[in-house]
């Protein structure tokens, strides 16, 4: 968010500052607060890069002038006017209504005062699109070898490769598996060690030292670096007011976070799967996979009790019919019929060799796998309109040996290189 302060004298515009420097470091870091300041001479000119101006009080009806001129020039600018307690009548409410301020703010009013005014823009702003707030997608499982690994790392693909900005999250305590396929290694995960141990604040600019970034629009958030941290991570109950701090400076830096939980849960996934804006439950057709699952749902679905609209099943390599399947694992549970929304996963060979290669399952994968997990992208509303559209158009049809295959080619920008320098720090 950025401020433009305004005010006749230097002083009245470095008293407005201070009182936004004095609200909250974590407050002023979720809004992403910078602050210019200028005097009424030539301040349009600065207008172009500011999001909300602010109008000290020792303008005077002068305020009410620039707010004109200002509404005229830019009219997506959200204005605060302050005014004297001696000044504040319904006649200068009437006029601020006339110049389009949006709240005209006694001068007595408190630093709290002002941030109520800033949440509410920035509130605004989110849910009219002029802010940056990422889609979570939260993937788990009941049992290993469901491909949720692999599922991770070619959604990540997708997304970044339609220019999204996009956050891998590992939470594989034990084997970093999603970490280690990608070739992500360093000192990064020290830093998330640090924000346990209490060393370091968590920061927007400490949340970008610990992710590695594989791409311009690709980055993974790793595990810590020792084990007793990887270890509170995901168990110990103060951590989970960390991981909401996490999603909060993600969402603000990444149009999409997707996470491997790795199955875990605890005070961490909890907080995640109560965040999410899409929970996907990875599930295979063998009996111990549908009982695992039956099992895993009935101690989740009462953890998101109010986010249930989220959840997305997702059968992996599965033989079985997905109703079957579904009917087998939903048996006395709540789930809405849309949870099984998504096409099924198939089964393939590449899931077991893409690690390593620089490439993720879309880009290995057979072209039944590269076109579900096109279809799965866009049910999870992975991808915006406008990247939906261009990897549409990159799907042709062909025939073959007398029949009809539907063949889904990777786009140019899914090239060799998408994670082609992941193996060094």
């Amino acid at each position: 968010m950025r401020i433009l302060v305004v005010d006749k004298t230097a002083e009245g515009q470095t008293r407005l500052a201070r009182m936004i420097e004095s609200l909250d470091a974590t407050d002023r870091d979720s809004l992403d607060v910078s602050v210019s300041l200028s005097a009424e001479q030539g301040f349009l000119s600065k207008l172009q890069q500011t999001d909300v101006l602010i109008l000290g009080a020792a303008l005077e009806e002068t305020a009410h002038t620039l707010a004109r001129q200002a509404k005229e020039a830019f009219p997506e600018i959200e204005i605060l006017m302050f005014i004297s307690d001696a000044s504040y009548s319904s006649g200068t409410f009437r006029a601020a209504q006339i110049a389009k301020v949006r709240k005209v703010i006694p001068g007595s009013a408190s630093p709290l005062d002002l941030l109520q005014e800033l949440v509410s823009i920035h509130q605004y702003f989110c849910s009219s699109g002029r802010t940056r707030k990422g889609r979570l997608i939260v993937i788990t499982h009941a049992k290993g070898s469901v491909g949720a690994t692999s599922f991770v790392a070619a959604l990540g693909e997708l997304c970044a490769g339609s220019k999204q900005h996009t956050m891998l999250w590992d939470l594989d305590i034990e084997s970093r598996d999603l970490s280690r396929a990608l070739g992500v290694t360093g000192t990064h995960s020290q830093v998330v060690t640090a924000w346990i141990n209490g060393t370091r604040d968590l920061t927007r600019d400490s949340l970008k030292e610990a992710y590695f970034p594989l791409s311009e629009y690709l980055s993974v958030l790793m595990p810590p670096h020792d084990f007793a941290a990887r270890m509170d991570m995901v168990g110990h109950p103060d951590v989970a007011a960390m991981v909401q701090r996490i999603i909060e400076l993600a969402k603000f830096l990444h149009d999409v976070i997707i996470v491997d939980t790795a199955g875990k849960l605890g005070p961490a996934s909890g907080t995640l799967l109560r965040n999410a804006d899409q929970i996907v439950v990875m599930v295979d057709d063998s009996l111990l996979g549908i009982s695992a699952a039956h099992a895993f749902l009935e101690s989740v679905l009462p953890l998101v009790k109010g986010n249930l609209q989220a959840v997305r099943m997702l059968c992996s390599g599965t033989k079985l019919p997905q109703a079957e399947i579904a009917k087998l694992i939903s048996e006395n549970l709540d789930l809405p019929r849309a949870a099984w929304s998504l096409p099924a996963l198939p089964f393939d060979q590449a899931a077991g060799t893409w690690a390593g290669t620089g490439k993720s399952l879309f880009s290995t994968g057979q072209r039944s796998t590269r076109k579900a997990l096109l279809d799965i992208a866009q049910g999870l509303g992975a991808l915006n309109e406008q990247s939906s559209a261009a990897l549409q158009e990159k799907t042709s049809v062909k025939s073959t040996r007398g029949g009809v295959l539907s063949v889904i080619s990777p786009p140019s920008f899914l090239g060799k290189t998408l994670f082609g320098k992941a193996s060094n720090a």
